[in-house]
């Protein structure tokens, strides 16, 4: 038999709610900061029984200066241990679970996992069939493989910031952690077909994923499109083919702008009729897309004229009831109040036990298998129920380990 075949029916521990899409399948979130914990996170949302580790902070360190926004956006529907793995005892302890799982999960700097003893080679000597994933700024291979990395940084290196901006200003990075968000997507949907894998043939895999390369894939069309020979890709702001772009509306605040997308002669001209000027159709100056582009400035004159008698909000419902690819610029007041997302649920209320009532965002995939979101738990609120069950340690033991600092019991309830 391959060694990759074994303890495909090892006791798995509980299984996850019946009907929902990763029924269990049980995963190990050593992961740092966003990219690793939104990879879990996809799993969790499914189904996926993810337990989350972190060492303690120490005694003196006070358990709520952990539970910022990051912990609260990115571990929802986990449980939380605290497990100082730094630590023989700890490690040990840690190494007793990873067989009663399916996946870990880490993004530490390339070698540090190793160091800990907790690199894919020591794992899967516990459970051949493991399937384990490590995200990477660079890679685990190559001249970059060392080097530190966090999102802006990975942005840059990935190509994003050079093609974000306006053409004569600098770079610019996306506000929102992309590089972080992409690569922890990809590497749930990586996971996820190793794990079919596993179940068929009974063999583990390293899942390994660089931020830097899932950036440059959410850029593979635009190379094709816009660098088919190597050249280049300039900065074009908010423009595609003209009359594309960015347009102000009033009361003319700092976010009272319509994005409008119309590249094509179709949409063209569904513009133009519109914003009540059809004769723009047979204009000779915006007969093509290459005179458009030509004559973009006096056409954007033509619409900015229009957009700036009307709100954000008017220009969009009547351009897109037109046809028109249009959207006002949200901003973070507009998306909790928005109708259409209130509608369709992508704000749900959770109970978080020190904030209270909190809303999130929901899990934006729409499926029955998906499960009911859940506030991310109180760091290390978990450590009792997973160690007891999962390795029979009773309390007086968990109560030593928490005198060596191993495990913190403070978040534990009573």
């Amino acid at each position: 038999m391959d060694p990759g075949e074994q303890d495909v029916g090892a006791d798995r521990g509980p299984a996850a709610p019946a009907g929902k899409a990763l029924a269990g399948l049980r995963v190990l979130d050593l992961s740092l900061a966003e990219a690793g914990p939104v990879c879990a996170q996809w799993l969790a949302w499914f189904g996926a029984d993810v337990v989350r580790v972190d060492p303690p902070p120490g005694p003196g360190v006070p358990l709520e200066l952990l539970e910022i926004g990051l912990h609260l956006a990115n571990n929802m529907n986990k449980r939380s241990v605290f497990l100082d793995y730094r630590q023989p005892e700890g490690l040990a302890l840690l190494r007793r679970l990873v067989p009663r799982f399916d996946v870990v999960v880490e993004n530490f700097r390339t070698g540090v996992a190793a160091s800990y003893g907790l690199g894919y080679d020591d794992l899967r000597a516990l459970k051949p069939a493991l399937v384990y994933c490590s995200i990477k700024g660079y890679g685990t291979t190559g001249p970059y493989r060392d080097y530190p990395a966090l999102d802006p940084v990975t942005q840059a290196a990935g190509g994003a910031m050079s093609i974000t901006g306006e053409p004569d200003g600098p770079p610019i990075r996306t506000a929102y952690v992309g590089a972080d968000h992409l690569s922890g997507s990809m590497a749930a949907t990586a996971v996820l077909a190793a794990y079919v894998r596993m179940l068929r043939t009974g063999h583990g895999e390293y899942v390994e994923l660089s931020m830097q390369e899932a950036v440059l894939s959410a850029l593979r069309s635009m190379i094709l499109i816009d660098s088919p020979d190597g050249r280049f890709m300039p900065r074009v702001g908010n423009r595609m083919g003209a009359p594309t772009d960015l347009y102000a509306c009033p009361p003319f605040g700092a976010n009272d702008y319509v994005q409008i997308a119309a590249p094509g002669d179709k949409l063209f001209d569904r513009l133009a009729i519109a914003i009540g000027q059809p004769e723009l159709v047979t204009d000779e100056r915006f007969d093509s897309v290459r005179l458009r582009n030509r004559n973009r400035g006096a056409l954007r004159e033509i619409v900015a004229k229009w957009t700036a008698q009307r709100s954000k909000w008017e220009a969009m419902r009547e351009l897109a009831e037109a046809g028109v690819p249009a959207s006002a610029v949200f901003d973070s007041d507009d998306l909790r109040a928005n109708e259409h997302l209130r509608e369709r649920g992508a704000w749900v209320e959770v109970t978080h036990p020190l904030r209270g009532t909190t809303e999130v965002v929901n899990n934006p995939a729409r499926m029955a298998s998906a499960v009911p979101l859940a506030a991310a738990p109180k760091y290390g609120e978990h450590t009792v129920e997973v160690l007891t069950a999962e390795l029979g340690l009773d309390r007086p033991e968990l109560e030593r380990l928490e005198a060596h600092q191993i495990v913190d019991l403070r978040n534990v309830p009573d």
